[in-house]
């Protein structure tokens, strides 16, 4: 080393660090072309749980456009139906880029599993390119690794580099973690997997799935590193009204959308535009927890770029907005503001409020019964 400033020095340990940290992607690209080439020569097959899981992984990083999502999962592939579901219906409502954001889990892809199918963690990293891959249920865990912190601990002169290595890993890693229910598996192989210093244990490393009906959905954020966060239910997560029923206590935070079907306006050709629409919801209060903005939105196909907006604009007013109304093709929809919640920090000299949400009560009725 002699001769060598320790700039230079310092350049080559991070030139070597970020060598490290990028090879393995190289190898992953290079491994995906083969993968896809199995795929279509049928080496590699994808159960319908594992396709749906890889899909909407593909539609929370790229949406419908990406061209790994439109070669897994064109409609011959996932079906007509669940092409419909994810890609145009979101589209014709302007918020085809919001599905796994302010619209999470409102478009979910249906699988209907007619015997036990594979679950493996090894053939969806083939297709799910982010570093770490994480199968969960409610009976995995996580907790910090001591082993891990003491070792960085005693190596001593070597920790500023150590620390330079975690760092550029922390930024550059991703995450994909799958959640599953227990009861929805069996044979069930479950795996202990660490990730810096924390270590998860009781993950699925390979399972069958049961038989039946499931909705799978996705969520998408993190900082500084990005995850992916995709759910298998055996229920919907959107609302889905007939003449009369209602939901209670609906929590809606400032922000969300929430997707709203009546089943009572499908028509004959059970197209999802027809009788599919989305609810949004602002919320504004000043420092004190003051409410001083509520804003309603609905809408569907045909009011996308106009919707329906009830709202308030100060105190006194947002105080008393506590009932809404809005029409639907056939019917309507009423609104109650059961309560407003918010979260507030306070220092001694300000106070922030933040997370504010709408708790709300909905009621569908068909205009030929409804009864203001």
């Amino acid at each position: 080393m002699k001769g060598l400033s320790i700039g230079t020095i310092i350049g080559l340990v991070i030139g070597v660090i970020i060598l490290i940290v990028l090879t393995p992607l190289l190898f992953k690209a290079a491994s995906n072309v083969w993968d896809q080439l199995a795929e279509t020569l049928g080496i590699v097959k994808y159960s319908p749980i594992e396709r749906a899981m890889i899909c909407y992984y593909y539609l929370c990083k790229g949406g419908c456009g990406d061209p790994n999502f439109h070669d897994f999962c064109s409609p011959d592939k996932i079906g007509r139906d669940n092409y419909e579901e994810v890609c145009s219906l979101p589209e014709a409502l302007g918020i085809k880029d919001k599905i796994c954001t302010d619209a999470a889990f409102q478009f979910p892809l249906k699988v209907t599993l007619d015997s036990d199918e594979d679950l493996s963690k090894d053939r969806l990293k083939k297709k799910i390119d982010t570093t770490h891959i994480l199968i969960m249920t409610e009976s995995s865990a996580s907790g910090i690794s001591w082993y891990d912190v003491i070792k960085k601990i005693i190596i001593g002169g070597f920790a500023p580099v150590y620390m330079l290595y975690d760092a550029i890993k922390g930024i550059t890693e991703t995450y994909t973690f799958l959640t599953i229910h227990d009861s929805y598996l069996t044979d069930v192989n479950r795996e202990e997997y660490k990730v810096s210093t924390t270590t998860y244990t009781n993950l699925v490393k390979y399972s069958k799935v049961r038989k039946g009906t499931y909705y799978v959905s996705g969520n998408v954020g993190g900082w500084p590193n990005t995850k992916y966060f995709i759910f298998t239910d055996d229920f919907v997560r959107y609302l889905n009204f007939t003449n009369g029923k209602s939901y209670s206590d609906i929590i809606v935070s400032s922000g969300q959308i929430i997707r709203i079907s009546i089943e009572d306006e499908k028509t004959s050709t059970g197209d999802l535009k027809d009788y599919n629409y989305l609810m949004s919801v602002y919320v504004g209060a000043d420092s004190y927890g003051n409410i001083n903005n509520i804003e309603i939105k609905f809408w569907n196909i045909s009011n996308a770029n106009n919707p329906d907006i009830k709202s308030c604009s100060d105190i006194h007013s947002c105080g008393q907005f506590r009932q809404f109304l809005f029409n639907t093709k056939n019917g309507i929809i009423h609104g109650k503001i059961e309560r407003i919640d918010y979260d507030i920090f306070c220092s001694t000299d300000y106070c922030k409020v933040w997370n504010e949400r709408v708790v709300l009560n909905l009621t569908y009725f068909n205009s030929a019964y409804f009864r203001p």
